[in-house]
């Protein structure tokens, strides 16, 4: 196997690995958002501590995607998904675009799930902070 067919396995590896990760992210947001609901903050930080842990697993894949994808394309193209596709063989290149679509639909999923969730706890943030507002007023001197 030669350095480019290697890079090309390498670089499929890596976006299958991303799709088990998003789906993993995606059980992680979902339970962030049951436990936002139920004010656990115990699992709230638990969650947070593996989420953050997961998104630094895919932020180096990605970044080892990028590199991949410049080796690939050569130095003069800019290594863009489409573009590295269509220079694939036909066979990595049905597979690749098969997870690259799950890929896709996932991070735009897990992006929806973590505004969602960011939005909620936001929300309940506003609400406890104008409950102790309120506090104050009521055990001011007057």
């Amino acid at each position: 196997m030669n350095e480019r067919q290697r890079s090309v396995a390498r670089l499929m590896e890596g976006v299958r690995a991303d799709v088990d990760d998003y789906h993993e992210l995606r059980s992680m947001l979902s339970a962030q958002f049951g436990a936002a609901l139920r004010h656990e903050t115990l699992v709230l930080t638990d969650l947070a501590e593996r989420i953050v842990a997961l998104t630094g697993r895919l932020e180096e894949r990605r970044e080892e995607r990028m590199a991949l994808a410049r080796f690939l394309m050569g130095s003069g193209l800019p290594a863009a998904m489409p573009l590295l596709l269509e220079a694939l063989p036909r066979t990595a290149r049905e597979a690749l675009e098969a997870w690259w679509g799950v890929l896709e639909d996932l991070v735009n999923e897990c992006k929806a799930q973590n505004m969602r969730n960011c939005r909620l706890m936001v929300e309940q943030h506003e609400i406890m902070q104008r409950v102790l507002d309120m506090e104050v007023d009521i055990y001011a001197p007057g």
